[in-house]
């Protein structure tokens, strides 16, 4: 199976996809309030006309190379009815391999194609495109309306504008270089006052905490809670997680991290992983479909590719978990 531009084809997976980036971004929030739930530890802003260009796969690339987990998932999140998205066979969403893409690929994405109703494109359909890394480490919230888009990172971003690439890296420069088209209905000195007044409030929302998404409190902080009173050796991971995000029990993330953990240590830790990875199986059986989806998309779906490191881990499965794996079914 291949990552490289995999468009999703049934609702049922993109709505699954929606819900795995429920835990990225707060669906229904629009700028200037913060979409990520995450407190960025860095950000950086890019002009929407750019983020739509043949030229934004260098990004992407670029934050693969630097992140050092080669895959994303690309949404469209609004709008929220999934019927009005639907195109042809396929919905707006992608899995993609952002080193082995290229601005064929994303236009074939996102770009418009001439329909016999017209140009469509996801972009064409929805107002904001969501872009994440499997890692959770980076992600990006592109909005139509505001004209820009939002990456934030677990990394230093400087080095994309070492590239070339025209970002800003606080929102006072994006709100003066890349603010949307002169608005001919309002005054200079109201024009000036709206931007001073969304810049303050763009400032305060990436600093406040966002809240977890819904469910989260409930069946899933609970798994994971059990998956670390039985395996110490991952305190580790939750304390990090939990330094990250203001003391939020972020499952998605945590889950994703084990995972990680698992990949890293499999080659000299092969028995520790094998009962995690036991305790999970028996966990997706009795779980209810929250932590069932918990499992599957910040999990057996981040197992690396088969020849990569860690990949072992995918010999582990048991019969559930092995019939939810994308390179075996």
């Amino acid at each position: 199976m291949s990552a490289v531009n995999r468009k999703v084809s049934t609702e049922e997976e993109y709505r699954r996809l929606r819900d795995e980036a429920s835990h990225v971004f707060d669906l229904a929030v629009r700028f200037p309030n913060r979409p990520h739930r995450r407190s960025p530890a860095h950000i950086a802003i890019l002009d929407w006309d750019w983020f739509l260009g043949d030229d934004f796969p260098t990004a992407l690339k670029a934050l693969a190379k630097r992140d050092g987990t080669d895959m994303a998932v690309l949404v469209a999140v609004d709008p929220d009815d999934p019927g009005e998205l639907h195109m042809e066979d396929d919905f707006p969403a992608a899995i993609i391999q952002p080193s082995a893409f290229s601005s064929e690929a994303y236009n074939q994405i996102i770009l418009p194609k001439l329909t016999t109703l017209g140009f469509d494109g996801i972009y064409m359909r929805a107002d904001v495109i969501a872009i994440y890394s499997r890692s959770f480490r980076w992600s990006i919230w592109a909005e139509r309306t505001w004209e820009f888009a939002v990456i934030c990172a677990e990394f230093d971003l400087h080095f994309l504008g070492s590239m070339d690439i025209p970002v800003a890296f606080d929102f006072r420069q994006a709100v003066n270089n890349l603010w949307p088209s002169v608005d001919f209905s309002k005054s200079r000195e109201e024009q000036t006052e709206n931007r001073q007044r969304h810049l303050s409030r763009f400032a305060q929302s990436y600093s406040e905490q966002v809240p977890q998404p819904v469910g989260v409190k409930a069946e899933n902080v609970a798994s994971i809670g059990a998956l670390i009173h039985e395996f110490p050796e991952l305190t580790e991971i939750l304390q990090e997680s939990l330094e990250d995000n203001e003391g939020q029990v972020l499952a998605h993330l945590i889950m994703a991290d084990v995972f990680r953990w698992m990949a890293a240590h499999v080659e000299n830790d092969r028995s520790a992983c094998q009962s995690i990875v036991n305790w999970l199986e028996r966990e997706f059986e009795r779980g209810p479909d929250e932590v069932k989806n918990l499992i599957i998309v910040s999990g057996v779906e981040l197992i690396p590719d088969p020849g990569d490191t860690g990949a072992e881990l995918r010999d582990m499965l048991g019969p559930l978990l092995k019939s939810m794996d994308p390179w075996i079914i």
